[in-house]
């Protein structure tokens, strides 16, 4: 019996020092993640305007990395400090980003950030109060895991747009390969953390976004090896073509 314990306790260590490794790699690829809008908000600095950059992008980020520490937490979940960490710093990257937005925000724009951000915030205390004070112990994790699972899911699917763009200018201009293979990565460490820790939540919205990374990738390497032919088969006349084709493309969109 002590031997069947001891070989049971043996796996189990074995596994959380796998989940922890790669849990940090996971923390590190998201960390890339959550920098890569810091040339964005440069030229915003730069220009002391927002121009044609969108901010919902950071705030649909706010709101899936505070729901995530929620649900890290030891009241909802055990023993997912790196979920914890990982968005917490997301939370910080994502206010940040949003101060350096909303002040130089002009107009209607400036104030429909400010409702948004004032409506995740009401929604994400009611979904708190509602959790410590209606829900039993039991059911926390699989009511907040669910909301959750369901913002990170329509995180990863966001790029969907981006895709569809690609498809009709024939141009990868708008899907940066290293932005695409980062999440492809991060969401494959994070599929085998939560496959490790048996937590659907973390395994279902991760195993979605190395669906979608795979298309991106494929979409990537399938219309850049077109853009080059088009830019490089017929020298200066294919280039101009390649430039009327995709303007041509983006009236339609």
């Amino acid at each position: 019996i002590r031997s069947g314990v001891s070989l049971q306790h043996y796996k189990m260590t074995n596994i959380d020092t796998v989940s922890t490794a790669i849990g940090i790699l996971g923390n590190i690829t998201a960390v890339l993640l959550f920098m890569s809008p810091l040339p964005t908000f440069y030229e915003i600095c730069k220009k002391k305007s927002t121009g044609s950059f969108s901010g919902v992008p950071y705030l649909c980020s706010l709101a899936n990395c505070l729901i995530w520490v929620f649900y890290g937490l030891p009241i909802i979940t055990h023993n997912l400090i790196l979920v914890i960490t990982i968005n917490g710093f997301g939370v910080f990257m994502e206010s940040l980003y949003l101060l350096v937005y909303v002040p130089f925000a002009q107009g209607k724009n400036k104030m429909k950030m400010l409702v948004i951000i004032l409506i995740i915030l009401v929604a994400y205390g009611i979904i708190i109060v509602l959790t410590l004070t209606v829900l039993p112990i039991d059911k926390r994790a699989l009511f907040v895991g669910t909301i959750a699972a369901v913002l990170n899911t329509a995180m990863y699917a966001a790029p969907l747009a981006a895709m569809r763009n690609v498809i009709q200018t024939k141009s990868v201009d708008s899907m940066p390969f290293l932005l695409s293979l980062c999440t492809f990565v991060n969401s494959c460490l994070w599929a085998i953390y939560g496959i490790l820790k048996k937590d659907p939540f973390i395994i279902i919205p991760n195993a979605l976004g190395i669906i979608f990374g795979i298309m991106q990738l494929a979409l990537y390497a399938h219309y850049h090896k077109y853009q080059r032919r088009a830019t490089t088969g017929d020298g200066t006349n294919g280039m101009v073509n390649a430039s009327d084709k995709r303007r041509e493309a983006t009236q339609h969109v």
